[in-house]
C-alpha cells in the first residue's frame, strides 16, 4: 500500500489509521497514532536539523506541509467569543446518555454538528449554533418563578459529628454551672454543621428565581441555571435546571425533579428517533442538586 502524506491529499486521520494498521511505533512499544501526535511531529522544527539532530526533512518540504495543513484548517477564522463557546453545560446524547461534543466543518452544508463521545454510539446530530441557542433560550423563557419548586429532599440523618456536638451541649446544660461562652460556641458550631449537611436546595431555588430577570447573554444564564442539556435528533432539546426540574418544549412548563405528571422523556409527542424512544435518558440521580453557580 502506498505510504500516504499530507502532500498527496491524505488527511491526518487517514495517515494515522494507516500507521496503526502497519503497526508503526510512535515510540518504543507505542503504536497509538492519532491526529494530535501527527500534528506534533509535523510542527516540530527540530526535524529540519539542529545542533543535536541531523536534518531529516528539507525546508521547502516543511513549508509546503505547513501551507497544506493551514489551508485545510476549517476553523482558523472561528470567532471564539460567540455565545456557543461560552456554554459550559454538558450536552447529553439522546441514545446512550454520554456526553456530546460540538464539531464544525465549513465545507458541509450544516457546518455545526454534535457527536456522541461514546465510541459504541457516535450518534451525530446536525444543528446550527443559532438553532440550538434559540431553542435553549425559548425553553429557559418558559420558566417562571412560580414554576420553580424545591427538589425532593431525603430525610435528614445527623452525622457522627452533629451527634457528638448535641451530646456535649446536653451534658453542658445538665451542669450546675454553665459556661455560656463555651455553650454558645458549641451551639453555633452544631447549627452550622447541620445547615451544611441539610444541603442547599432552598438556596438553589432562590438563585434560579433571581436569574429569571438576568440581562446576561443566554450562555451565561444557562451556565448559572442549568445542569444538563439533552439534545434530540429532531433538533429539539430539554434542559435540566439545577434543582432537578426538566423543561421540555411540548410541556411549556417545568416538571417536578425529572418526573412529569403528563409526559416523560420516553413519551415525547414530537418526532424522535427510534433509539431515543427505546432508550430514554434517566433523570438526574435522585433529582439531586448540582451547585454550579459562578
Amino acid at each position: 500500500m502506498k505510504n500516504r502524506t499530507l502532500l498527496d491529499g491524505s488527511s491526518m486521520l487517514t495517515i494515522a489509521e494507516q500507521l496503526n494498521r502497519e503497526k508503526i511505533e510512535y515510540r518504543d512499544g507505542v503504536t497509538g497514532w492519532n491526529k494530535g501526535r501527527l500534528k506534533h511531529l509535523i510542527d516540530n522544527t527540530k526535524y529540519l536539523g539542529t545542533e543535536v539532530y541531523p536534518p531529516i526533512i528539507d525546508q521547502a518540504t516543511y513549508e509546503k506541509i505547513q501551507k497544506t495543513k493551514h489551508g485545510r484548517n476549517t476553523q482558523r477564522n472561528t470567532d471564539k467569543t460567540r455565545d456557543i463557546f461560552k456554554l459550559t453545560v454538558p450536552v447529553r446524547c439522546p441514545s446512550c446518555g454520554d456526553r456530546m461534543r460540538r464539531r464544525h466543518d465549513s465545507r458541509c452544508k450544516c457546518q455545526e454538528r454534535w457527536t456522541c463521545e461514546n465510541s459504541a454510539c457516535r450518534l451525530r446530530i446536525e444543528i446550527s449554533d443559532a438553532e440550538l441557542l434559540t431553542a435553549l433560550a425559548d425553553l429557559l423563557g418558559t420558566v417562571t418563578a412560580d414554576s420553580i419548586t424545591l427538589p425532593a429532599e431525603t430525610p435528614y440523618e445527623p452525622s457522627a459529628e452533629v451527634i457528638r456536638l448535641n451530646n456535649e451541649i446536653s451534658r453542658m446544660l445538665d451542669m450546675a454551672e454553665i459556661d455560656k461562652t463555651v455553650l454558645r460556641s458549641k451551639m453555633t458550631k452544631c447549627l452550622a454543621r447541620k445547615y451544611k449537611e441539610l444541603g442547599n436546595g432552598c438556596y438553589a431555588v432562590q438563585r434560579l428565581k433571581a436569574e429569571l430577570d438576568s440581562t446576561a447573554d443566554i450562555a451565561e444564564r444557562l451556565n448559572r441555571t442549568v445542569s444538563e442539556i439533552r439534545l434530540y435528533t429532531d433538533k429539539t432539546a430539554d434542559i435540566i435546571l439545577l434543582n432537578g426540574q426538566i423543561i421540555r418544549k411540548e410541556q411549556g412548563h417545568a416538571t417536578n425533579n425529572g418526573r412529569s405528571s403528563e409526559s416523560g422523556a420516553d413519551n415525547r409527542t414530537d418526532n424522535i428517533g427510534q433509539r431515543e424512544r427505546e432508550n430514554p435518558l434517566p433523570s438526574p440521580a435522585g433529582g439531586g442538586i448540582l451547585p454550579r453557580f459562578h
